[in-house]
């Protein structure tokens, strides 16, 4: 069975999440949602979809809903899956995605969380690498049934939360705001125009001029920049509430893709 996942992340937890389920599945290729060459990726018709993402303020990415709504459309496929991690509570994200997959023709026939390290440091703080490893390996033993369950192509579709409409209308105002609130980020002195953190955005939402980074105004607020900045030059106005911290995430090998 020939499987593609599409994967979008910011700090790097949907795409340890969207690896460790493609080496547990047969004829697994990996497909990173994500803005480049002002192009969203391109997709195929296979036998299986998997969609792999990040829950951000109770909704996934707008970029994923975007490429779902843009790309799926008219794809083939006979079985499709989504895998949202989340820090807190998924909240709407299952809806809101059901929706857009019906506006591209498709369906998912399963859907399921996984909870991991919250990276939203201006409300929450990182935990310590002690815990961070508890929350990895409770991880890995649910990809693990996830894997199995979508081999056996088992059909699990997640409860859908009442007043989900309601909420979608205030989510897409919402994230217009967002878009424009890369301009809470600050660039300090340490910076040393290295450009992983425009080659690490998703939405292609930073450019380089004269050595530093430039945010441009379409941000989808993953922190990629941020958490992935090797000299921590990358700071927020106003401060986190809890202080600085970091989440590098080094086992998920997302900085090795920039």
């Amino acid at each position: 069975m020939r499987t593609v996942i599409y994967w979008f992340s910011g700090s790097g937890n949907s795409y340890f999440a969207a690896k460790e389920l493609a080496a547990r599945l047969e004829a697994c290729r990996l497909v990173r949602i994500a803005v480049e060459h002002a192009q969203l990726p391109a997709v195929e018709d296979c036998d299986s979809i998997g969609l792999v993402f990040p829950v951000y303020f109770g909704a996934p990415p707008a970029l994923v809903k975007r490429f779902i709504e843009e790309r799926l459309a008219g794809v083939k496929a006979s079985y499709l899956f989504t895998v949202f991690t989340h820090g807190g509570l998924p909240a709407f994200s299952v809806p809101i995605v059901d929706r857009a997959l019906a506006k591209a023709g498709l369906a998912s026939s399963y859907g399921i969380g996984i909870k991991m390290v919250d990276t939203y440091i201006p409300m929450f703080k990182i935990p310590n690498e002690s815990i961070q490893q508890d929350m990895r390996s409770s991880a890995i033993k649910a990809i693990e049934t996830i894997a199995s369950e979508v081999r056996t192509r088992t059909i699990r579709v997640p409860r859908r939360l009442p007043f989900s409409n309601l909420f979608e209308s205030w989510w897409r105002r919402k994230i217009r705001r967002m878009a424009e609130s890369d301009k809470n980020f600050c660039v300090t002195d340490a910076c040393t125009g290295c450009s992983l953190c425009a080659k690490h955005c998703p939405a292609a939402n930073i450019e380089m001029h004269q050595g530093r980074p430039v945010y441009l105004h379409h941000c989808e607020q993953c922190l990629g920049c941020y958490h992935g900045c090797p000299v921590h030059a990358i700071g927020l106005n106003p401060r986190p509430r809890r202080g600085y911290t970091w989440y590098p995430n080094e086992e998920s090998g997302f900085r090795s893709l920039t």
